[in-house]
């Protein structure tokens, strides 16, 4: 089947399908009236003009080159060569008259006398046929030329008009209720070497011919004097008219037509495009395109809302509705044919027929209830297999407890040295603290002695400097006052000013120093002072770091304590609702189980009972129809019951009629007495009453 005749079939049962449903008609109605006079399809094909002329000529031209080729002309080449008497073969004219004139071939005599002359060596003749003559290799370059004028041709018009062209275009805005579609479709289409076009384009008789030309010039490239001249080089234009050209028939109607195809300048042929548009559809386009939308919709929601598995087991349950459906009619109308049959004895062959269609179903259930069974069987192969899991899974589960209790121990000890760890640390800092603070103690306390140090000798240097310039200047006044006596009054005066202005001088230098140096003691003491509350405010932050790194350890500690305790109570809760959900499911699984399992074998005594039934049905029919044959002469030496399969059959068909008679024969019993006892309670009466 090809595949658009496959879709095509698979678009009518759809259609099909949605015929009588007045649901799916209204919204096809809906969405092929939305916006429908956007709708628009345009299809573009072509048809080609062929001149007939340029055909005509070939085919009259290839008739003369067709005969030319069977003239198969050639050249005649004569080859000589002197080879020894041996690998002579035949011997001709030119032979002996090259001997007669080159008597050195004959070198020895035969000694007795009359005997054949033979020569060492003899002159051998090869004539050799040359079919590369110019006309043959004329008519090569010919059929090479045409092969590929008709082939440039018919490829073009084959590709022209086998290509189909199509463009779609379809917008809507669809109102369905409570439900919108905006749909936009837009579709190009291009198909080359299109089938049906291509059928079409077959069926031009001018494309026929043009097809038979072309096939007549391969034909003749591939004839043996063809192939046999396409082994010499191609001649080329110009083409020198020899006498043979000129005067032989046909070789002169080849020349007319390679002068004709090399002068002919047009293409052969024109196009014409054939353009179509469909604005609005019809009926029964806008409703296919409408069908298309809904599926597509239709596919689009069921993936959208995750709809497949839903879908398919609803359309399971139908299909299994109507099977059952199929089934109860089928039944029925069994079971009017039997009445049927019982009542006039008619229609024996339809309710065999019947009968046998019956017993093939009820085997097709048997086959497949057995196939249920298997199945059933595979689920409890795999129920053991998940209880072994489930056991294994338990184990697991004690082995995880076992192993989160051995967890817990490991977090607890670990708690523990983290706490003495802890402890253990703040009390390492702490004297170390201790033993930093006391260290500065130390060294500040020193750097005060040496600084009050320092001041003391720069004391006592200067008090020492000072009391040998007293001494100095004092032994001057002396000497002054021995040396210059008379002047001594004079500047007595002056010189007490200078010493006390040095005096203040040296005091006031002395202060200034003592001040500086002072200062100095003060500054270093000052950043002594304030390196060590740096320092101890480095340790005392460095120790609250600590501390809320201590108090951040401990609060992660008791997160993950709480975070681990949380997830085990999340494990153990888990586990309890997977093993309850588990034996629930188990249960639930067991039950469905065995009510399956009953219900499987209730069918299936049913459908036995039913098959034995229907047989026994079968071979009382089958034995009143023989035995009706029979009765009316019908049986013939031809039915022969004496095989084992027909006496066989036979003797059930009479086992059944038996059972059958003694079951009637019971009722027509009891039917007897109840009459034979109605009648005595009727005399019985009459005699009371008289």
């Amino acid at each position: 089947m090809r595949l658009v005749d496959l879709y095509y079939k698979i678009i009518s049962n759809y259609r099909k399908e949605m015929d009588g449903n007045r649901e799916a008609e209204n919204e096809i109605r809906t969405i092929r009236a939305a916006d429908n006079k956007t709708d628009r399809l345009e299809s573009i094909k072509y048809k080609c003009n062929i001149s007939e002329d340029w055909i005509t000529n070939i085919e009259e031209g290839l008739e003369y080159v067709d005969k030319a080729i069977k003239e198969e002309r050639q050249f005649i080449a004569q080859q000589g060569e002197v080879v020894r008497i041996e690998k002579a073969k035949k011997a001709s004219k030119a032979t002996v008259s090259h001997l007669a004139r080159h008597s050195n071939l004959i070198t020895h005599v035969p000694e007795e006398e009359g005997a054949t002359l033979v020569p060492d060596k003899v002159y051998i003749v090869e004539k050799l046929a040359d079919y590369a003559v110019y006309e043959n290799r004329f008519i090569y370059m010919l059929l090479c030329y045409l092969r590929d004028f008709i082939n440039l041709r018919f490829e073009k018009i084959e590709d022209k008009l086998t290509t189909y062209n199509a463009s779609l275009y379809i917008k809507k805005d669809i109102y369905l209720g409570r439900r919108t579609v905006n749909c936009e479709i837009k579709l190009d289409d291009e198909i080359k070497h299109d089938p049906f076009l291509y059928e079409k384009y077959r069926q031009l008789s001018l494309v026929e011919r043009i097809d038979a030309a072309y096939q007549t010039v391969l034909s003749l490239l591939n004839t043996p004097l063809m192939i046999e001249v396409g082994k010499s080089p191609m001649i080329k234009p110009p083409i020198i008219s020899t006498n043979v050209l000129k005067m032989n028939p046909n070789f002169k109607a080849a020349l007319a037509l390679y002068n004709y195809i090399s002068s002919y300048k047009g293409d052969g042929y024109s196009f014409e495009e054939v353009h179509e548009v469909y604005t609005p559809f019809d009926k029964e386009m806008g409703s296919d395109y409408a069908s298309l939308i809904a599926l597509t919709t239709f596919t689009t929601y069921k993936y959208g809302n995750d709809l497949k598995d839903n879908l398919q087991v609803a359309y399971e349950e139908e299909n299994k509705k109507q099977k059952e459906l199929e089934k109860q009619k089928f039944i029925e109308q069994l079971i009017k044919l039997k009445r049927r049959v019982t009542e006039s004895q008619s229609d024996l062959e339809k309710y065999s027929i019947m009968l046998e269609q019956r017993i093939r179903m009820l085997e097709n259930e048997i086959y497949e209830l057995n196939k249920l069974k298997q199945i059933n069987e595979e689920l409890t192969f795999e129920l053991e297999k998940v209880k072994e899991q489930k056991k294994e899974l338990s184990e697991k589960v004690d082995g995880l407890n076992k192993t989160i209790q051995e967890q817990m121990s490991e977090i607890n000890r670990l708690n523990e040295k983290y706490i003495n760890d802890m402890k253990a640390s703040e009390e390492a800092h702490r004297r170390e603290i201790d033993n930093m603070y006391i260290r500065h103690q130390q060294e500040i306390n020193n750097l005060k002695a040496q600084h009050e140090q320092e001041i003391q000798n720069l004391h006592s240097q200067y008090q020492s400097q000072i009391e040998l310039i007293q001494e100095r200047y004092q032994s001057e006044i002396n000497e002054l006052n021995e040396k210059y006596q008379n002047e001594i009054n004079n500047l007595t005066e002056r010189y007490e000013n200078e010493i006390n202005y040095l005096k203040d001088r040296y005091e006031t230098e002395l202060n200034e120093t003592v001040d500086k140096y002072r200062d100095q003691i003060n500054v270093l003491i000052e950043s002594q002072r304030e390196e060590k509350n740096k320092m101890i405010n480095e340790y005392v932050s460095q120790i609250n770091d600590l501390t809320e790194g201590i108090k951040a350890a401990k609060e992660e500690r008791e997160k993950i304590m709480d975070s681990y305790k949380a997830r085990i109570e999340l494990l153990d809760i888990e586990k309890q609702r997977i093993t309850d959900e588990f034996d629930v499911r188990y249960k639930q699984f067991e039950r469905e189980r065995t009510e399956f399992l009953q219900e499987e074998e209730r069918k299936i005594r049913e459908n036995d009972e039913e098959v034995q039934r229907i047989r026994e049905d079968k071979d009382v029919i089958l034995a009143c129809f023989n035995s009706l044959r029979n009765e009316h002469g019908l049986i013939t030496v031809d039915n022969d019951f004496t095989t084992k399969m027909k006496f066989e059959e036979l003797e059930a068909q009479y086992n059944a009629f038996k059972k059958l008679f003694k079951n009637e024969w019971k009722k027509t019993k009891r039917k007897i007495r109840s009459n034979i006892l109605s009648n005595v309670d009727v005399d019985d009466k009459k005699n009371t009453n008289n």
